[in-house]
């Protein structure tokens, strides 16, 4: 969960891919109510590329 809560306080302050597509790869491990709100939280981000951010909404609703 550290992991994840890290790419996602980082995609959300510099609008990294890498770091939502990194959130994106661990969500197998989280539970689906932090997830998504990691998710969330991330695709707020500035700079992201839609096709990311609706990918990993995608994923959320999963």
């Amino acid at each position: 969960m550290l992991h994840a809560a890290g790419a996602a306080y980082r995609t959300r302050l510099s609008g990294s891919s890498s770091d939502l597509k990194a959130l994106i790869a661990l969500a197998p491990e989280l539970s689906n109510t932090a997830y998504r709100k990691l998710i969330d939280y991330a695709c707020a981000g500035p700079r992201l590329s839609r096709r990311l951010v609706a990918k990993a909404r995608c994923i959320r609703k999963n």
